[in-house]
């Protein structure tokens, strides 16, 4: 009987082996991959307020905005499309002594280098000249760069642009250069700071070629990923900006503050980042150019 029973267990246990062994397992499912197409699109509200010493006029306005930033990795290939556009609630007041807005849109090449980027862009903008009577062109090209650090992010631009208001005696034409930093302070906030100057060695505010100009920045914007089915993050930032021409010594100081919603898509970070764009086209050599003319 003993024996019995031993032959039958081990029938038993080479017949379960024997399907176990039959068994397919399905493979694990593969981590989805990063996407190739990232970007965000912001709208919002400003409140500014301004001072300038050629006119000694000071005001408080309102205003919107729009922003957006298309990126791509093409197998190493880095290409980007932005703009942005604003305009201020002017009135009799105030609309011959103050810019009423500024719009850019740039393009960006360059190639990713371990998490990070280095390129070129160029961009095109319009800005109003005294008295906001036509919104005059100019362009900015530079060289640009980005390094990630896993929950921070440095960068940079230095570049030229020719801003021209009036092409005799306003506008800014120049370098100028900017650097900042972007952290991950949790995955649902995050913060972006950044600073810039430009020198516009002639012709900044006066006929006279001796009329140098400059521009000085300096700005920090925050973002709350909200708790949404899709993505939407807060945001709220601060800028300052200082313009004037060295020669003639009249200047320009601006406070900005602005809150909106953006919308990112693509998910480059997967965090709050996403709802920034570090390498957006800088706009402060337009404004300068169009604060070229109102300083004249």
């Amino acid at each position: 009987m003993k024996i019995t029973l031993a032959i039958a267990s081990a029938l038993l246990l080479g017949t379960a082996s024997a399907y176990a062994a039959d068994i397919i397992l399905p493979p694990a499912p593969a981590p989805a991959p990063a996407s190739n197409f990232w970007g965000v699109g912001e709208i919002g509200v400003i409140g500014y307020s301004g001072a300038q010493s050629e006119d000694d006029e000071y005001a408080m306005l309102g205003g919107g905005y729009g922003a957006f930033a298309l990126w791509a990795d093409m197998g190493g290939l880095v290409v980007g499309l932005d703009g942005y556009g604003e305009i201020l609630g002017l009135n009799d007041d105030t609309e011959d002594y103050f810019p009423g807005g500024v719009g850019v849109i740039g393009g960006h090449i360059g190639t990713g280098l371990g998490g990070g980027y280095v390129g070129v862009f160029g961009a095109y903008g319009a800005t109003p000249d005294s008295g906001n009577d036509e919104w005059q062109g100019g362009w900015a090209v530079g060289v640009e760069g980005l390094a990630d650090f896993s929950t921070v992010s440095l960068f940079g631009k230095l570049g030229y642009a020719d801003v021209r208001t009036d092409e005799e005696d306003s506008g800014f034409t120049g370098t100028f250069g900017e650097i900042g930093a972007m952290f991950a302070l949790t995955p649902e906030f995050a913060l972006q700071t950044s600073f810039g100057a430009g020198y516009a060695p002639e012709n900044f505010a006066d006929e006279s070629e001796d009329d140098d100009g400059y521009y000085l920045t300096a700005g920090i914007k925050g973002a709350y990923q909200l708790p949404t089915d899709f993505a939407l993050a807060l945001t709220a930032s601060y800028d300052i900006g200082a313009y004037g021409g060295i020669e003639e010594s009249d200047w320009s100081i601006n406070h900005t503050v602005k809150v909106g919603l953006a919308i990112p898509f693509g998910g480059r970070y997967g965090d709050a980042r996403d709802a920034l764009n570090p390498l957006a086209t800088p706009t402060a050599p337009f404004r300068a150019g169009s604060w070229g003319d109102f300083l004249d």
